[in-house]
């Protein structure tokens, strides 16, 4: 982890200097959504958050992504408790612009069927021993690899890490795959949520959010948001950004002239 942030646009704007300076091009010509054919990829990003203000992680999903978004995930992350789990579940349907509807009558998985019954695991190991690096909830499962994940989509989560240090828990969360500028502010929103209750039943105070993917990366595709941003929010008019979302785009219009 190179460093805690106490704002998450400070998130943002750090992966996508990474990105910028270090990232992989990766031309996939083949994707079915041409989209996703122009990216460059980070491996084995890190980085971490630590701030107990669920403003400011409404305030920058509403920014990128709108109200309505702020809404979905809450459901989403009410979902995630029903005995059970739910499958589609309610939550999609707010997510207008963001989720797709399910293919037939449910989705492959949602978060609600993997984790439901993880929760009081969670935090009965973290009360009965503060010590425990065993406090782990997963969310990835070994028969995911054989299904094609260009036509169903396959979760990005590995799983979350729960431990304790110095009376706080905190919570590592271990991803494959992290689309920067398009998924990571429903992320950390989620994470707040999720280290929040959490921290509440185990009657511990709040650590810190820790961030891990095997591959971060950003699509030729986000580039227009990302100029528009550049453009009209202070948040990210900061010099050193500014000079970064202009390297990107010069890294990008090379990568596309010479994939003609």
């Amino acid at each position: 982890m190179n460093q805690l942030h106490y704002l998450p646009e400070g998130v943002v704007r750090e992966l996508l200097f990474e990105i910028a300076n270090q990232g992989k091009p990766r031309i996939a010509k083949s994707d079915p959504d041409p989209r996703k054919r122009i990216s460059l990829e980070l491996s084995n990003a890190s980085v971490g958050i630590i701030n107990y203000n669920k403003k400011d992680y409404c305030r920058l999903v509403e920014l990128l992504k709108g109200k309505h978004i702020v809404k979905f995930l809450e459901k989403e992350f009410e979902e995630r408790f029903v005995k059970g789990g739910v499958n589609p579940g309610e939550a999609w349907k707010l997510g207008k612009g963001f989720c797709k509807p399910p293919d037939g009558n449910e989705f492959y998985y949602t978060y609600s069927e993997r984790i439901w019954w993880q929760w009081a695991l969670i935090i009965k190991v973290l009360h009965n021993n503060k010590n425990t690096r065993k406090a782990f909830m997963a969310v990835w499962n070994p028969k995911d690899i054989d299904f094609d994940g260009e036509k169903t989509s396959l979760p990005c989560t590995i799983g979350f890490h729960f431990f304790v240090n110095d009376g706080e828990v905190s919570m590592n969360h271990i991803m494959r795959s992290l689309n920067v500028w398009y998924n990571l502010c429903n992320d950390l929103y989620l994470d707040f949520l999720t280290l929040r209750y959490i921290a509440n039943k185990t009657r511990m105070k709040m650590g810190t959010i820790g961030i891990y993917a095997s591959s971060a990366h950003l699509f030729e595709s986000d580039m227009k948001q990302i100029v528009q941003m550049v453009q009209c929010e202070p948040m990210f008019q900061i010099d050193k950004f500014v000079d970064i979302v202009g390297f990107l785009k010069q890294r990008f219009e090379e990568l596309k002239r010479r994939n003609k």
